[in-house]
């Protein structure tokens, strides 16, 4: 249990990562063209 608990903390962190990530690119694109 305690690893599955840890699994999901990692795969949320990822997601909110590469999310930030995502939403960093298309301002960045917004304020180049």
């Amino acid at each position: 249990m305690e690893g599955f608990k840890k699994g999901m903390n990692m795969y949320q962190r990822n997601n909110a990562s590469r999310f930030l990530y995502s939403s960093f690119k298309r301002l960045k694109n917004k304020f180049l063209t």
